[in-house]
């Protein structure tokens, strides 16, 4: 994946942190702690790129 374009379309709401990868694997620290009992949802938007360039086909969502 094209690091810098995966950061720019990830968004876990009002949630801050800091990336670091690991070859293909992205990792996202909060800088504060989530709330516990609380719901969160990640997103990667469709602006992502792979590391040839092509566009994500889809948003991509999770929840926990």
């Amino acid at each position: 994946m094209d690091g810098a374009s995966v950061e720019a379309a990830f968004a876990m709401g009002e949630v801050a942190g800091r990336f670091a990868w690991a070859d293909e694997t992205l990792t996202f620290t909060p800088v504060t702690p989530l709330r516990p009992q609380a719901t969160y949802t990640v997103e990667i938007g469709a602006a992502c790129r792979d590391r040839h360039g092509a566009a994500g086909e889809a948003v991509r969502r999770d929840g926990f």
